[in-house]
């Protein structure tokens, strides 16, 4: 059984697919917002869920669970075509994601976001992430993604 972590985990629909898996057990979730963390209590009842800042997160106050998958995506709207891009500090979430990865240090992770995110400044933040992942000595792969093709009724392209 392979332990998952979920942060910035809105209503868990990154969590949905190990969810339906039985080789996959959720653990515990993250998210600030009260709202997101009430709907993924709905939808995924067996995980533990922690209401905070992420950057409150620390070894202290989670379960002490050896976590195998690490699964996120940081809020996109600094990096969606849609938006106006505004660099705010949300832009740099991407930090935290990377801090928690140190911290759990998980066998595999999995890091979600919007396709947007490869052209931000040229394509020089997505490289900048990308080898913030490699001086760790992970191994990338990444992959554009439709939800469309997954079961979701909305065409939505997505970076993994």
């Amino acid at each position: 059984m392979y332990k998952v972590a979920d942060i910035f985990c809105g209503a868990g629909g990154l969590s949905y697919g190990f969810s339906k898996h039985p080789h996959f057990e959720l653990i515990w979730a993250n998210d600030i917002d009260k709202d997101a963390i009430l709907s993924y209590q709905a939808n995924h009842k067996e995980a533990q869920t922690i209401l905070c800042d992420i950057m409150q997160l620390h070894c202290h106050n989670l379960p002490c669970v050896p976590i195998d998958i690490l699964l996120g995506g940081p809020p996109c709207q600094s990096y969606s075509t849609l938006g106006k891009r505004k660099m705010d500090e949300k832009a740099n979430l991407f930090k935290e994601y990377l801090r928690l990865l140190d911290l759990v240090k998980p066998k595999i992770f999995v890091f979600e976001n919007v396709v947007g995110l490869m052209s931000v400044q040229k394509g020089q933040l997505f490289q900048q992430i990308c080898n913030a992942f490699k001086e760790r000595g992970c191994i990338l792969e990444h992959a554009i993604l439709n939800a469309l093709d997954y079961g979701v009724p909305q065409i939505r392209e997505e970076v993994f």
